[in-house]
């Protein structure tokens, strides 16, 4: 599969969604899927996606209404998403996108852009320690 999804490996909460050279709407929407099922079988209530994104430079055919369709998509508990190595012409078609659709409903989602992968873990790391867990919470100290 051109593009891999899986939660972090020692930070729980951050999701992965690692991207080929080349890839499809339809590879995409079946990481989407998979992501949504890594979800439901947690009990996350925040999460965020980090797409590593610097290995293409262009989209598949149709980039705007996939876009849309894949923000309107989106799980409820991805509250932050991260973009990472994004190119001005991906990122151009992103933004078109983004605006169409936040004009439909009320954005509950953030999205960020990052240069390298290591500022993307940092910003997730700072954006989660404002939710902590509910098994973080029930800890006693003593």
């Amino acid at each position: 599969m051109s593009i891999t999804v899986d939660w972090d490996k020692t930070i729980p909460r951050v999701m992965h969604v690692d991207y080929s050279h080349r890839w499809t709407w339809k590879e995409l929407y079946e990481a989407e899927h998979k992501g949504v099922d890594l979800i439901n079988e947690s009990s996350y209530e925040h999460v965020v996606v980090i797409h590593q994104m610097s290995r293409f430079k262009t989209l598949p055919e149709y980039p705007v209404t996939n876009i849309h369709r894949l923000i309107k998509g989106l799980h409820p508990a991805m509250r932050l998403t991260i973009f990472v190595g994004m190119s001005g012409f991906v990122k151009t078609f992103w933004n078109i996108a983004k605006n169409y659709t936040l004009r439909q409903f009320q954005e509950q989602h953030k999205f960020d852009f990052v240069s390298l992968p290591d500022e993307a873990i940092l910003f997730a790391i700072k954006y989660l320690a404002d939710y902590p867990l509910q098994s973080d919470l029930n800890t006693d100290p003593d």
